[in-house]
C-alpha cells in the first residue's frame, strides 16, 4: 500500500503565476515554512502546483506573504542538466487549501466570507463545532 498526502501550512514567497495549458489551468507558487524556535529556528522552501478551480482560487486570493493551509501530494521532479548531472527536487501538488490568516490575512484582506472557494466547500478541516464530540 502506498500513501501519499502532505499538509503544509506557511506563507507565499511570491505571487501565484497562472498559466492555461492546452484545457488546464496551472498555478505554481512558493511557500516558506518555519519549524523549530529561537537558535533552532529552520524554514524551508516548498514549490507547489495547482490545477483547475485550485489554481484559479489560489491565484485570485493570495499574493506574496499571505497564509495559506494545503493538503496535497508529495511530487519529486527530476532532470538532468547540460552537463550530465542530475537533479531533483520535492515538491507538492495541492488539491485543497483553507485560508491561514497570519502575516497578511489571505484573501487580500477581505472578510472569510468574501472569499471562500466556489462550491461552497470549506477546503481543509473545517465543521465541527466545540461543543459537540468530533467521531
Amino acid at each position: 500500500m502506498n500513501l501519499n498526502v502532505m499538509v503544509l501550512g506557511g506563507n507565499l514567497t511570491r505571487d501565484p503565476e497562472l498559466r492555461h495549458h492546452m484545457s488546464a489551468t496551472v498555478c505554481k507558487f512558493a511557500v516558506a515554512i518555519q519549524d523549530g524556535w529561537g537558535d533552532k529556528e529552520h524554514t524551508s522552501f516548498v514549490d507547489c502546483t495547482a490545477f483547475g478551480k485550485t489554481a484559479e482560487n489560489i491565484d485570485r486570493f493570495f499574493k506574496k506573504g499571505d497564509a495559506i493551509i494545503m493538503v496535497g501530494r508529495v511530487r519529486q521532479e527530476r532532470w538532468e542538466q547540460d552537463d550530465g548531472t542530475k537533479r531533483s527536487k520535492v515538491g507538492m501538488i495541492v488539491d485543497r487549501f483553507e485560508f491561514a490568516g497570519g502575516k497578511n490575512g489571505g484573501g487580500h484582506g477581505r472578510p472569510a466570507s468574501q472569499v471562500e472557494p466556489k462550491g461552497g466547500g470549506r477546503g481543509y478541516g473545517g465543521g465541527t463545532p466545540e461543543d459537540e464530540i468530533p467521531f
